[in-house]
């Protein structure tokens, strides 16, 4: 179990005394860490008279396409943020860029205090450069104003030609 109570530590860096024990309303429980599966779920106890129903994990994802949502297969998790680790252990996330049948998704919900993967389709994935030692990559959500099109050209037009002259340097020395 997880401590949720107060930190031991000031902001400062010394020591707090506790001025009471740990209550058992104050711990946590592990994160559920939603996998790419066959659905499997988990009801646990919450505050109160509720429930909480945990998403241990799923293959199904409710995605939403401008006004439209449709029920859509999760394939595997291409992106996650929130840890690196994730993306190999196919951990699904808030946050996290899945691959679904309709294509790629930001996951909008948390599957682990949910039990349902709800997301948003990602229209673009553009990959502006990819060289050696160079490779940025950048999603970009919703529609894309002409102003933000120029701008991003223009972006695009600088690292290449500065990708361009550091290879002419490294060739000429």
């Amino acid at each position: 179990m997880k401590d949720q109570g107060r930190s031991t530590r000031k902001r400062t860096g010394g020591r707090l005394h506790n001025v009471g024990k740990k209550k058992r309303h104050q711990l946590g429980r592990e994160a559920a860490e939603t996998t790419v599966d066959d659905p499997r779920f988990q009801v646990i106890d919450a505050r109160g008279s509720e429930n909480k129903l945990r998403a241990l994990s799923t293959n199904i994802a409710q995605v939403a396409d401008g006004g439209e949502v449709s029920t859509e297969e999760i394939e595997n998790v291409v992106d996650n943020p929130a840890n690196v680790n994730y993306i190999r252990r196919n951990i699904i996330t808030k946050g996290a860029i899945i691959k679904t049948s309709a294509g790629q998704a930001r996951v909008t919900s948390r599957p682990g205090q949910t039990g349902q993967v709800s997301a948003v389709l990602v229209e673009d994935n553009w990959r502006i450069a990819s060289y050696s030692n160079l490779s940025i990559d950048l999603y970009i959500i919703g529609g894309v104003t002409p102003a933000v099109s120029i701008i991003f050209d223009i972006i695009v037009q600088y690292i290449r030609m500065w990708v361009y002259h550091e290879n002419q340097f490294l060739i000429s020395n």
